[in-house]
């Protein structure tokens, strides 16, 4: 039987709220930089980017510095770097075992895949960032200490373009990670199956690889014509992209949690 004390601390006791959006956020940046694969990461992006911009430097020029040469380079391999970032945010809670914590404090796991998403891209696009102006400005390091001219033609669209393959491999990586659930295997499907695929395709099936091949679909949508062969784009991006992210999504909401 319950007593009067036990009846007046169970009213006096407020109810446990669930985490806010902010502080699940909070959460999960904490959790991709306070790890050492994280940082090694991070720094593997921006160090990438610096290692081939200062490799530019002895590269012969006439006289001339092309900024959007100079610096696609650096943001195409660190965009390969990047995606991995968003596909370890998917796969963290079951490779390092904290998935009966994090799904216990938030048992609406739908919330903590959306934070999830969000933190990976917003972190995702400041190391990118931050390698494009490690590129940028050892371009107009060397361009000051040698007197070559900086050519900006062109900037604006290699901008636009690598900003957007990195995210869509940045959405892919999420979607892989969510449905492997696993960080090894993820990374090696990441990496591997879309240029194994590129290069089987172009052997086997030929015209017809281009509906199957997510890199060239990535490549047009970030071209100056993102409408071009837009259905072929599509086809890819829901064999690559959308059907791995529902059926991670769906898995994820559903696993069961030991």
């Amino acid at each position: 039987m319950t007593t009067m004390s036990e009846q007046s601390i169970t009213q006096s006791t407020p109810p446990i709220a669930p985490p806010s959006g902010t502080t699940l956020l909070n959460v999960e940046f904490r959790k991709m930089v306070d790890t050492r694969a994280g940082r090694a990461l991070l720094i593997c992006v921006v160090g990438l980017a610096l290692a081939i911009a200062i490799g530019q430097g002895f590269v012969e020029r006439d006289g001339e510095l092309v900024m959007s040469d100079f610096i696609q380079g650096p943001i195409q391999a660190s965009g390969m770097i990047a995606p991995v970032i968003a596909l370890m945010a998917m796969t963290g809670e079951f490779t390092q075992r904290t998935a009966l914590t994090t799904f216990t404090l938030t048992p609406r796991r739908v919330r903590v895949i959306a934070a999830k998403f969000i933190a990976a891209m917003t972190l995702t696009m400041g190391a990118i960032a931050a390698a494009l102006v490690a590129a940028m400005s050892t371009a107009l390091v060397i361009g000051a200490a040698s007197g070559e001219s900086i050519n900006s033609d062109g900037l604006e669209q290699t901008l636009r373009g690598t900003v957007v393959v990195c995210l869509l491999m940045a959405v892919m990586g999420s979607a892989v990670g969510a449905l492997v659930a696993q960080t090894a295997i993820a990374v090696a499907v990441l990496l591997a199956a879309p240029a194994m695929l590129s290069i089987l395709g172009s052997a086997v099936l030929r015209d017809g690889a281009a509906w199957f091949d997510v890199l060239q679909a990535f490549e047009r949508i970030s071209s100056s014509d993102p409408l071009h062969d837009w259905y072929q784009s599509l086809t890819a991006i829901t064999l690559w992209v959308l059907i791995p992210a529902g059926v991670g999504i769906l898995r994820l909401l559903r696993r069961e949690i030991k």
